[in-house]
């Protein structure tokens, strides 16, 4: 969608780096370094641009004090203009830095890990999703019987097989699955291009009764 829709290779070098702007930003124009650390910092940060972008457009109605209609009109359209672009960019750039970090993340493995991917062999992951963790997903996200429920990585959260990384869930429609389960109804994936965080590994959801919370379990 970022290149074939909206062309952001095309017009992206022409806003400014703010990060460079300030002694301890962080500026973002280009890669410095390709260690995991520096990229998940440059994923970060692309979070904090974008939310920072947020906070000025929530800014609009305050020049609604003293502003009139045409005036708000300008402010708007400055507003938008001003933030929206480097809104999608944050978000482009930090979707192709997760590609990156989950290749550059198996530096991270132990020698342990590294034998358990490499004995197991690709194609043959799993997803299990217990009865009571579905029951528990579909009341707190009002789903009904066919739904899609769609797991995908995310920034921060308690992972263990990337770091900094870890699974989010939402529900969405498929488009290319690479793991798939159905369970009370509601079907359960996971896209191909996200398989590379489970590290060919089975990923495990069940429900914890004793804190009444979803746990994840990638082994």
């Amino acid at each position: 969608m970022y290149e074939r829709l909206l062309r952001v290779r095309s017009w992206k070098p022409l806003l400014p780096d703010g990060g460079a702007w300030f002694r301890r930003g962080f500026p973002k124009a280009r890669l410095n370094s390709r260690s995991p650390d520096y990229l998940l910092l440059f994923a970060a940060e692309t979070r904090r641009g974008e939310w920072a972008h947020w906070v000025m457009l929530l800014t609009l109605p305050l020049f609604g004090l003293w502003n009139t209609a045409d005036g708000m009109l300008v402010v708007t359209i400055w507003l938008l203009a001003g933030n929206l672009p480097c809104i999608v960019v944050q978000r482009y750039n930090r979707a192709r830095l997760l590609r990156v970090i989950g290749e550059r993340g198996r530096l991270c493995y132990t020698g342990e890990e590294k034998s358990r991917h490499d004995a197991k062999g690709a194609g043959t992951m799993k997803l299990f999703v217990a009865e009571k963790a579905a029951s528990w997903y579909k009341q707190e996200l009002a789903l009904s019987e066919g739904d899609h429920v769609r797991l995908f990585v995310r920034m921060g959260g308690c992972g263990s097989v990337v770091p900094g990384l870890s699974l989010g869930i939402m529900r969405d429609e498929p488009r290319q699955p690479g793991l798939e389960a159905q369970v009370e109804g509601v079907n359960f994936y996971i896209e191909q291009d996200q398989l590379w965080y489970l590290d060919n590994r089975d990923l495990h959801i069940t429900f914890d009764p004793e804190t009444e919370d979803i746990q994840m379990d990638v082994r």
